[in-house]
């Protein structure tokens, strides 16, 4: 069974475990997010600025709406 065909066949599992670790450690993947769309910006030399800003605006967005609240479920 290929790399592939293991993580379909586990992507339940993966998910709940990725939500966990969303949950646990959301805060620094937004500051990871942050980060990364600085350091492009940086790379670019600002030429592309507002596409950075967007993609990391609508990345945070994402990542705040799955995290769930301390001790609450969905």
């Amino acid at each position: 069974m290929g790399v592939l065909n293991r993580l379909i066949a586990n992507r339940k599992q993966l998910q709940r475990q990725a939500e966990a670790l969303l949950d646990r450690h959301g805060d620094k993947v937004v500051g990871g997010i942050d980060k990364a769309a600085r350091a492009a910006d940086t790379q670019t030399g600002g030429k592309h600025h507002d596409k950075i800003d967007k993609a990391a605006t609508k990345a945070r967005t994402y990542v705040e709406g799955r995290r769930r609240p301390p001790g609450g479920g969905r």
